[in-house]
């Protein structure tokens, strides 16, 4: 519990040092609620390569396998969205 606070305390000065924080245009409460699902989002890209290194099948026509990879560019593209918004880049 100790890291993912310490994590989330990390991300959420990130966010703050961010021109968006800076300028203003984001409210406190949205920038702790972007930190929280940002590490949300960590969290859930980091399964995801666990599961994508154990999948036994990598075959181009492995359903469970392609579905997989789209959940994982699925992440990504938030994370970038996060990215987009604060104007910071944002890596695991």
């Amino acid at each position: 519990m100790h890291d993912r606070l310490t994590r989330l305390e990390d991300i959420t000065e990130i966010l703050a040092r961010s021109p968006l924080a800076k300028s203003g245009g984001v409210m406190l409460d949205e920038l702790a609620m972007d930190a929280a699902l940002v590490d949300l989002l960590f969290e859930k890209k980091a399964t995801l390569g666990v599961e994508k290194d154990a999948c036994p099948d990598k075959s181009v026509n492995s359903a469970a396998y392609n579905e997989l990879l789209m959940s994982v560019a699925e992440v990504i593209a938030e994370i970038r969205g996060f990215e987009f918004k604060y104007g910071i880049q944002l890596t695991a």
